[in-house]
């Protein structure tokens, strides 16, 4: 796990928005992931739901967002 970084996003309440926001992109890149996952299945013929083995080194191990620093 990385160390935590503070971040200053604004006045108070920001922080609590920036939250929601990446919480929401987060979900949603869960659901792209589910749904390339089931087409890629049903055009391979293949069954997702017993191998997984390939998620650690595609796009699922990658940062969703580059390092500032």
């Amino acid at each position: 796990m990385r160390d935590a970084e503070v971040v200053f996003v604004g006045p108070a309440g920001n922080g609590r928005r920036v939250k929601l926001v990446s919480n929401a992109l987060f979900v949603a890149q869960v659901g792209l992931a589910i749904d390339a996952v089931r087409l890629a299945g049903s055009r391979a013929r293949w069954e997702s739901r017993n191998d997984r083995s390939w998620l650690p080194y595609g796009m699922a191990a990658a940062p969703a967002a580059p390092s500032a620093s």
